[in-house]
């Protein structure tokens, strides 16, 4: 839209998008502004800043923009709370939690909500899969704790005194394989 408009036409487009971001909202908070962007210089005329210190700038608008609009509102509610005894959300509480359900896109809260189910099931699979992991270290242990037992009872006395060792029925059942 902006690139389409032609000349000083797209710029006051941008210009206007600009003070909208930043809360600039009459001509008073214009003059605030011009302020930080202005410096005197040795003699006494103002002398606009450097593009470097614009960024501080802003920021220090900002901070006393905030500041006037938290004296305003402390001073609203305890006007409020004087002249209504009951509590009930205020029209303002009720418009900025209205701003609040449009800071995130809603393409960008459904692409964050796929991501968090699919997240959810990536987590449950390797859940699953610690838990395997875990069974499949039981068993090697339990296994390699059979194999200590089987290979005491082969190479105990005792069977050397029988008639069939079990260690003979074993090697012919593998020659016969």
């Amino acid at each position: 839209l902006v690139d389409s408009a032609q000349g000083s036409e797209g710029e006051g487009i941008k210009i206007e998008s600009i003070l909208k971001a930043l809360g600039v909202t009459g001509d008073k908070d214009i003059e605030r502004l011009q302020r930080f962007f202005f410096n005197d210089d040795e003699q006494g005329e103002p002398e606009l800043i450097s593009p470097d210190q614009a960024c501080l700038a802003i920021k220090q608008f900002l901070k006393e923009l905030m500041a006037q609009h938290t004296t305003v509102a402390t001073a609203f509610h305890t006007t409020a709370a004087a002249d209504d005894d009951a509590e009930r959300p205020s029209h303002e509480a009720r418009d900025i939690w209205d701003l609040c359900t449009t800071v995130i896109a809603p393409k960008t809260f459904r692409v964050w909500g796929a991501l968090e189910t699919f997240m959810v099931r990536y987590n449950h699979i390797l859940t699953q899969r610690s838990e395997v992991i875990e069974d499949i270290d039981k068993l090697q242990s339990q296994n390699n704790e059979l194999k200590m037992l089987l290979n005491q009872y082969l190479g105990s006395r005792i069977n050397q005194e029988l008639y069939v060792p079990p260690t003979a029925t074993i090697s012919r059942l593998t020659n016969t394989n």
